[in-house]
């Protein structure tokens, strides 16, 4: 039978050749497409992953945002508080500073050229490790005594001054609302960002870096506090240890950290001045399975959440199912609402109540059970509300 279909098979690629090579084709056409797009998205997600990673893992910023939107002078970083950050951390940070940045003219002469400059503090290359071609890095000293110098790009040099080695030159920079200043060149860098990230900047005005003590003073207002961790590996190097270890236990400590903020939160509430009602917790479900973080939700956030994710509350119609952990407990508790306690339902009849609120029920379905506000036999003939 085999043989015969194979025959068949044959002869018909033989009497219809035109439309046996047509479909050949476009099977090649197709199945190569399929392969070149692939490739393509496997070799971007990996330039993107060098790219962050070149960027730093280790690197973290702290914002400060009024809720208002309106800063006072109580709203922002000081120097103390950047060393305050440095004391304690201790050795856990390689670097630690506010990383101005802002626009600026570059002046030489009658030639001008628009930068970018970025303040560096304490160990400079720990943030910005420049691939130095003339000249030097920025250095500590440099910081601590507030010196006015600067290290360029090679491209900015070459339209100032006509020579890429323009170390030792001075060049007036004009930041945004400010007077010019006289720099000192010390360094000239090469750029040595990826094909990639190139085109992401395109022709854009180049980065200049100086100390950050001659930019940012004790009556300087910042509005960030950037600061570098040792990565995985370094980590891993210092203590002796595998990067799997280091990874875990990272995870423990987010963990109990959550569960730390849970508590506490939980502490103020019993043993603190007693909240307005709106800012009461609201009390966490029988049988919950994850009690963290999540379950820090004010009676004004529950009222939120349900006003923004239902439709309609009379009957109950959700609009979509939140990712978000906190808003899923509240959705969750908002639909188990509609179940009655210490009655047993069979899952066509668990079904029949949420199919008119979410037309995924099924997902639904399984997060009342997943997070303790339902509980189910075996075999999944019965539900009922957790005691």
């Amino acid at each position: 039978m085999i043989f015969e279909n194979i025959k068949l098979a044959l002869f018909s690629i033989k009497v219809n050749k035109m439309r046996s090579f047509l479909t050949m084709l476009g099977m090649i056409i197709g199945i190569g497409s399929v392969i070149a797009i692939v490739s393509l998205g496997d070799t971007m997600r990996s330039m993107f992953a060098q790219e962050y990673e070149n960027i730093g893992t280790g690197l973290a910023g702290v914002y400060i945002m009024p809720e208002d939107g309106y800063f006072t002078e109580n709203d922002y970083f000081k120097i103390e508080d950047r060393e305050k950050f440095r004391e304690a951390m201790g050795d856990d940070v390689t670097y630690v500073g506010f990383r101005y940045m802002d626009s600026a003219e570059a002046r030489a002469g009658r030639k001008m050229e628009n930068i970018y400059i970025e303040t560096l503090a304490e160990n400079p290359t720990a943030m910005e490790d420049l691939t130095i071609k003339h000249g030097r890095m920025l250095s500590d000293q440099d910081h601590y005594n507030k010196r006015k110098y600067v290290v360029m790009e090679q491209g900015t040099a070459m339209e100032l001054f006509g020579v890429e080695n323009a170390v030792g030159k001075t060049v007036n920079i004009k930041i945004s609302g400010s007077e010019a200043e006289e720099y000192l060149i010390i360094g000239i860098y090469e750029n040595t960002d990826s094909p990639l990230m190139k085109m992401m900047a395109g022709s854009g005005p180049k980065y200049a870096y100086v100390p950050e003590g001659a930019l940012i003073t004790e009556d300087s207002w910042n509005w960030s506090l950037y600061f570098m961790m040792d990565s995985d590996k370094d980590m891993a190097k210092k203590l002796n240890v595998t990067e799997a270890t280091i990874r875990r236990q990272r995870f423990t400590f987010r963990e109990k950290a959550k569960q730390a903020k849970f508590y506490l939160a939980m502490y103020e509430l019993v043993f603190e001045d007693e909240p307005t009602t709106t800012e009461q917790i609201i009390p966490i479900h029988n049988n919950a399975i994850y009690v963290d973080d999540r379950y820090l939700i004010t009676e004004d956030e529950k009222q939120h959440i349900v006003e923004t994710f239902f439709s309609s509350i009379q009957p109950l119609v959700l609009k979509s199912f939140s990712p978000k952990e906190k808003k899923k407990v509240v959705i969750l508790g908002k639909i188990a609402e509609q179940f009655e306690y210490g009655k047993k339902y069979s899952e066509q009849e668990v079904n029949e109540i949420l199919k008119p609120i979410y037309a995924d029920y099924m997902t639904i379905r399984r997060y009342l059970i997943m997070y303790g506000f339902m509980e189910r036999t075996r075999d999944g003939r019965q539900y009922w509300l957790t005691n």
